[in-house]
């Protein structure tokens, strides 16, 4: 009985696990709810073929963008750790400049691009990467496609959890892009990759 119950449990493992894992996926791919319906929540992939702007494949170089002139006041109002982070440099920056030192000259942030991992989003709100990241390169670390909604046929949209290439262990080396089709359109990522046609 214990062996059945083994090899059942097994079995669902193997199944389940086989769902998360698709090599390519392009983006009509990601909105047909016939093919999402064979997802998991999280789907890991190795390529993503956008709407425009070329394919993206784990290790491919991508650069930062122009941030969207959102100011960091705006994202930085509600309590959470990020959030009261965000108020004391800007607090900071005022201060440096009342005593007549050069406070920080870059007052925005992307709308689109945080610090650290979805995770950490998550337990400790949204950290949004500064402007003073525009034109750094980044090297694709993973590529996931989350559902958009509740149901099962929910479109998908596609994280990157990127990092820069100093190497270095900052502790912003590491960020996700939480809407990749989103960032590419306003363009605060840029995909040097796009075969010039």
């Amino acid at each position: 009985m214990k062996k059945i119950f083994l090899v059942i449990c097994l079995f669902s493992l193997i199944f389940s696990a086989k769902k998360n894992e698709v090599s390519h996926m392009t983006f009509a791919e990601s909105q047909d709810k016939n093919f999402v319906v064979k997802l998991g929540n999280a789907a890991e992939l190795n390529s993503y073929e956008t709407k425009m702007h070329g394919i993206i494949k784990v290790g491919d170089k991508l650069i930062v963008g122009e941030p969207t002139e959102v100011e960091k006041k705006a994202k930085g109002g509600g309590k959470t750790f990020a959030s009261q982070l965000l108020n004391f440099k800007e607090q900071l920056s005022d201060l440096k400049e009342q005593f007549g030192e050069e406070a920080d000259s870059d007052s925005t942030c992307f709308a689109n691009i945080v610090t650290g991992t979805f995770a950490g989003v998550i337990t400790l709100g949204p950290m949004y990467l500064e402007g003073e990241f525009r034109g750094e390169e980044v090297y694709v670390e993973s590529i996931t496609a989350y559902k958009t909604g509740f149901g099962k046929k929910s479109p998908r949209s596609i994280r990157i959890f990127i990092k820069n290439t100093t190497g270095e262990m900052d502790p912003v080396s590491g960020r996700t892009i939480l809407d990749l089709e989103k960032a590419l359109e306003i363009e605060e990522i840029i995909n040097p990759n796009i075969d010039a046609e």
